[in-house]
């Protein structure tokens, strides 16, 4: 792939720049943006094989992430209530201690809001 430096002069297509992590579709012959980036130009059939293998993972992964995420939110929650005297939960275990956290997570959005 060739590379191309900002503010040079490219034919139409999509442009890939590894400093910011960002496509560009440049539907017309011109410039590319001077925001001092060096953009590659990505060849047509690596995007139609790249997009559905990028929407399957999401597909794939997003949910797994949602089932590892309470899976561990339910095994710190059990660990917590059997181990005694433990104080690492973050909500504690009484209903008081409960009340007392979400007050001060309310507070401390106020303060950040004004």
């Amino acid at each position: 792939m060739t590379r191309y430096h900002a503010n040079e002069v490219v034919t139409p297509g999509v442009y890939f720049d590894a400093r910011h992590l960002r496509f560009r579709n440049q539907e017309e012959a011109g410039r590319l943006p001077d925001d001092g980036g060096v953009y590659r130009r990505v060849p047509t059939v690596v995007l139609l094989i790249a997009g559905p293998l990028i929407g399957l993972a999401y597909v794939v992964f997003l949910p797994l992430i949602g089932f590892i995420a309470v899976g561990s939110l339910i095994v710190e929650t059990v660990r917590d209530r059997l181990r005694p005297g433990s104080r690492e939960s973050a909500a504690g275990s009484s209903k008081e201690e409960r009340k007392g956290l979400f007050a001060r997570l309310r507070r401390r959005g106020r303060h950040k809001a004004a």
